[in-house]
């Protein structure tokens, strides 16, 4: 089992337990209106990270993992969606490029064990402030073996732009379609959340971004 399998079955393993406690504690009766209720108070942004990629002892990329919950009125009638993955710039020989992975799970609330079922995008990218995007530098989607995931690699520009203004903005905003369709969903990431309490309440801090920012730093130096 790879590092990507594991954190896919961590994330949905996870989750069903935090959001299936409700289960337990409300009658059958309730249940369903109480699922409903837990994941529009977690609605949003529930954690985003900033993790350094090493290849062969040497740093070789930045990356930003996000999870969301996020409700989608273009195909699924405001049917609740678990998003996970990340955005990378990494690099490459004696250049750098960027990447997205996105991994959508279509979340079932009448279903007890809270059913989490891949639904993976076909088209997904980044969006800024100006409503201009990356998808033009597109260069390829490799083949990714976690469920309901798109793995989409990019040329550095404008996604590296496109990452520092979401970090002096605290907003990074991604984009995706379902069911191969032409309606993209966007998700507006807010990256300073470390966590979401079970009230909905989110923990905030900027260590993630000035991680990141430091990570970005010392992946220029490794050019010199």
């Amino acid at each position: 089992m790879n590092a990507e399998t594991k954190c896919y079955r961590k994330l949905t393993s996870s989750f069903a337990l935090a959001v299936g406690l409700v289960y337990v504690t409300s009658s059958f009766s309730q249940a369903d209106s109480a699922v409903d209720q837990a994941l529009s108070a977690m609605a949003g942004t529930l954690d985003v990270q900033s993790q350094p990629y090493l290849h062969k002892g040497q740093l070789s990329g930045c990356t930003l993992i996000f999870d969301a919950i996020l409700q989608d009125w273009s195909y699924r009638q405001g049917g609740f969606l678990k998003i996970s993955g990340n955005v990378g710039i990494m690099r490459a020989g004696n250049n750098l490029g960027a990447n997205l992975k996105v991994v959508v799970l279509e979340i079932d609330p009448n279903d007890p064990t809270l059913g989490l079922k891949p639904s993976a995008p076909s088209r997904a990218y980044l969006v800024d402030d100006d409503l201009k995007t990356n998808l033009a530098t597109l260069r390829g989607t490799p083949a990714s073996d976690t469920p309901g995931a798109l793995f989409s690699i990019f040329e550095v520009s404008p996604t590296l732009d496109m990452v520092l203004d979401g970090l002096r903005a605290n907003k990074l905003t991604v984009a995706f379609n379902s069911k191969g369709g032409d309606t993209d969903i966007q998700l507006p990431l807010q990256l300073d959340v470390q966590e979401v309490k079970q009230s909905g309440e989110r923990v905030r801090s900027n260590k993630m971004k000035s991680d990141f920012a430091n990570c970005l730093t010392a992946l220029g130096n490794t050019f010199k």
